[in-house]
């Protein structure tokens, strides 16, 4: 037995979990909008592929004094679910920071469109798309929310700080 499962223990599930006063797992993330589809993935069931829909994605979710703070990881529910989300367990709909991959690698024009326009709503003051994002993506949502836009690369830091 290894260190880190000596340590560590393993916990499935599809619901929200906390982890701590004001900070949580998002569990299984809706889907509630028509544009943020989750297509071309697969999984094998009983030794054949079938699509998968990544139900399984996951985000943390720390509500802070001004704001909620939403880590997406790979986003694959979509940045505009997964907000819904967090501000459906946690009854505060200010939005602090979003920070993560928000899937939009391949996504269409109008898919980003619709993406950008939901998160000028919600009007996070912190917005820091990554890894899974597209630079397309990324250069609309720079161009829409200058000011909360916000670029961050392996190896940096971002202080997150209520008022």
């Amino acid at each position: 037995m290894s260190d880190l499962e000596r340590h560590t223990r393993a916990i499935l599930s599809r619901d929200p979990i906390p982890l701590a006063k004001d900070i949580m797992t998002a569990g299984e993330v809706p889907r509630e909008n028509d544009f943020e589809l989750v297509t071309g993935f697969y999984k094998v069931e009983d030794g054949k592929f079938v699509t998968d829909d990544l139900q399984d994605d996951q985000a943390l979710v720390v509500k802070m004094r001004d704001g909620l703070v939403i880590l997406l990881g790979c986003g694959h529910s979509g940045v505009v679910n997964t907000i819904a989300r967090a501000i459906s367990l946690t009854g505060e709909d200010r939005i602090k920071a979003i920070i993560g991959g928000f899937h939009l690698i391949d996504a269409s024009d109008e898919r980003i469109e619709r993406t950008v326009e939901a998160l000028r709503e919600y009007n996070p003051e912190i917005l820091v798309p990554m890894h899974c994002t597209s630079f397309r993506a990324k250069s609309k949502l720079a161009s829409q929310l200058r000011d909360s836009f916000r670029e961050l690369y392996a190896g940096e830091s971002l202080e997150i700080s209520s008022h």
